[in-house]
């Protein structure tokens, strides 16, 4: 069991590396179709479905080594009422096997009702001024959205432990039909000592406690199965090809970006129409400040996701410094930006920075930016994040400083 535990746990681990790992190498426009819902569905609720399932094996594998011995001995009394007894079992099979049907597709529905519901709290959390200010809005947002969803996530699941009870049910009535057997139609088909006949009743009797523990872990095994169908679904989504060698720290010397005919569309989404960018000729050069400005869904922002790497163009090609950047380059070319997006993250941590040997310059910028009095660093890491969205966007700006690439990219 201890071993089991260890390379249950040893899994659980090295799937949720694999999956981080296949999130960040997966294109990022294809990331936002996915949606972080999903994504965060898969490295949550399903990664710790599967861990309790892994985890359930060795108590699997010590009643099923019960069962098996038990049933040798009883070949051993009677081969003959062994067979009327695999005769029972196979019956109570069959039956058990059609309720769990039911249950496994009540099982799915619940897990896709996981997905929805992320996508609610996510919601919840990010709209929650937009929802203070209007109690129409509010009010319909529970009703339509997390109401329904947590009401469908406890029937799905109320009808899976319902079919599962019944199953149990099942599974006990055919229990008594076998000690009826053994009791009254065995002695008749094949005529045994009475101590024979005791011996095949206290052995059937000491088979039903593991039979019962090998019952009661179909439902996790059950939901495991539902839990790696939908990570294995997950990562045939994300797998993509690998980005090329890490790249080196570009020095900021002076670049020249070329964009020739570039551009990219989006496909329709249901009734939505599709949007095309493009085709776009632009030259950036060291030195310049350029203000890209434009209506809303002029494309602005793909415009800056295209130039900082995050989308692949369709058409046309982008060049550095008179160089072509292909798929294997895409990776060396992002290093040369540091952004600030609109909806930009701010990490506690300076991760891929050297906080202790830059103690001075970080002190400075602080400085600058009148931040100083409002966080430190300590340890590689902010002494807090909670602060206004200015304020939070004066530490975006830090750390952009602080990587010191030859393109800053400043969305809003």
């Amino acid at each position: 069991q201890i071993a089991l535990v260890h390379f249950a746990q040893d899994t659980i681990l090295r799937l949720s590396r694999t999956l981080c790992d296949k999130i960040l190498g997966t294109p990022y426009e294809k990331i936002e179709t996915m949606g972080s819902p999903r994504l965060l569905a898969a490295l949550t609720e399903d990664v710790a479905v599967l861990s309790a399932a892994v985890q359930a094996i060795p108590a699997l594998a010590t009643n099923f080594a019960v069962i098996v011995g038990c049933s040798l001995y009883l070949i051993w009394l009677s081969w003959q009422v062994f067979l009327l007894s695999v005769v029972m079992v196979l019956i109570g099979v069959v039956g058990y096997r059609i309720l769990n049907v039911r249950a496994f597709a009540a099982i799915v529905s619940a897990r896709e009702g996981r997905d929805r519901l992320l996508g609610d709290f996510r919601a919840l959390i990010e709209g929650v001024k937009e929802l203070k200010l209007h109690r129409a809005r509010r009010e319909q947002f529970m009703r339509d959205g997390v109401d329904r969803t947590t009401q469908h996530m406890p029937t799905q699941n109320l009808r899976a432990t319902t079919y599962y009870m019944v199953g149990d049910g099942w599974s006990q009535l055919l229990f008594f039909a076998l000690s009826a057997m053994l009791l009254f139609l065995a002695p008749i088909v094949a005529p045994m000592p009475p101590e024979t006949l005791t011996g095949y009743i206290f052995a059937s009797l000491y088979m039903m406690t593991p039979v019962w523990a090998v019952v009661g872990t179909v439902p996790t095994f059950m939901k495991g199965r539902v839990s790696l169908a939908k990570i294995r679904q997950l990562g045939d989504a994300l797998s993509a090809a690998p980005e090329g060698p890490a790249a080196v720290q570009p020095k900021p010397a002076p670049v020249r970006i070329e964009f020739r005919d570039v551009s990219y569309h989006y496909a329709p989404n249901g009734e939505e129409k599709g949007f095309e960018l493009g085709p776009i000729d632009l030259t950036l050069e060291s030195g310049q400040v350029i203000f890209l400005t434009g209506g809303n869904g002029s494309g602005k922002s793909t415009l800056v996701k295209l130039l900082t790497g995050l989308y692949v163009p369709h058409s046309g090609a982008i060049r550095l410094n008179g160089a072509l950047i292909g798929e294997a380059d895409r990776e060396r070319y992002r290093e040369h930006f540091s952004a600030v997006f609109a909806d930009f993250y701010l990490f506690e941590a300076l991760f891929g920075l050297d906080p202790a040997a830059r103690d001075a310059e970080i002190h400075r910028y602080l400085g600058v930016l009148r931040m100083e009095d409002k966080v430190q660093v300590r340890d590689g890491k902010f002494t807090t994040t909670a602060l206004s969205t200015g304020q939070r966007k004066r530490l975006a700006l830090l750390t952009a400083y602080l990587e010191d690439r030859p393109v800053y990219v400043f969305d809003e």
